[in-house]
């Protein structure tokens, strides 16, 4: 395990709205190793998004977009970071000009290293 990971995700908490399970849980694995302490998957359309308690939310835009936008400027004022996946560079950029973005496709690891520079500079 990547020490930088560690002290820089650990004892963090994290949600993660992501349709397909595979792919959650493969986001969920890759961030308990890096030290989190805890991960909750957010995975059925229209369920109810609170953040309070987390410090980072990691949501497919690409599955819906207006939830992905009803969410970050709901809680842009919040502590909470955030990191969009998505399939148009240029879109997301100009929907979510202060959210890390990792475009799809994408592994694991550039969302922990997305996760890794926004709570850095936060």
């Amino acid at each position: 395990m990547d020490l930088v990971m560690v002290s820089s995700l650990g004892g963090k908490k994290f949600l993660v709205v992501e349709h397909q399970p595979l792919v959650a849980a493969d986001i969920e694995d890759r961030l308990l190793d890096g030290g989190a302490s805890a991960v909750s998957i957010l995975s059925r359309p229209g369920q109810e998004i609170d953040l309070s308690g987390y410090d980072a939310l990691i949501i497919n835009a690409t599955q819906d977009r207006e939830l992905a936008r009803k969410v970050v400027s709901n809680w842009e004022n919040e502590r909470c970071v955030f990191v969009v996946l998505h399939d148009d560079a240029v879109r997301a950029r100009e929907a979510f000009p202060r959210a890390a973005l990792v475009e799809i496709p994408f592994d694991s690891e550039a969302i922990r290293d997305a996760l890794i520079e926004a709570l850095a500079s936060r």
